[in-house]
């Protein structure tokens, strides 16, 4: 991110129906699912940093690893937050 770039810039983008709308994928991409197998020791912790709507961290609790994801986007926060729920 460019550091002359404001947070609540960042933030407003992200929080537009449309881009969210995008995020809703729950799926890792080819290149992301390798990395991750070949890296990261199964039942491993990972940090989710930009989580969005948990497009990589609900696969990888699928996929048995403990996650915990944080963004900037409280509304995408809250999109991810509302999935959780229903996996409860």
């Amino acid at each position: 991110m460019n550091k002359n770039m404001p947070v609540s810039l960042v933030k407003a983008v992200y929080e537009d129906p449309k881009v969210v709308a995008r995020y809703r994928s729950r799926e890792l991409l080819g290149a992301e699912d390798m990395l991750v197998k070949r890296f990261i020791p199964k039942g491993g912790h990972v940090l989710d940093i930009g989580c969005g709507t948990g497009r990589t961290s609900f696969p990888l609790n699928d996929m048995g690893y403990s996650v915990v994801g944080i963004d900037l986007s409280s509304w995408m926060i809250k999109v991810a937050a509302e999935e959780a729920e229903k996996r409860v």
